[in-house]
């Protein structure tokens, strides 16, 4: 959610589907997930595919 001053300055969004679907045994979810598999590493930081939102933003040509 953004606040008004920045929603007009969106131009697009949409989803970065860059995340690969994963078995539930190498999920995030810990609950199914040896703790062998587990890296505390910065490869494990998202499960979620981020968003990618086009502005136009002050002093742009255009």
């Amino acid at each position: 959610m953004v606040g008004r001053q920045l929603l007009k300055r969106v131009t697009s969004a949409t989803i970065w589907h860059i995340n690969a679907d994963e078995p539930r045994i190498r999920d995030y979810n810990t609950e199914y997930n040896p703790p062998g598999l587990y890296q505390p590493d910065a490869y494990r930081s998202s499960d979620h595919d981020p968003l990618v939102i086009g502005l136009t933003l002050p002093g742009g040509k255009g």
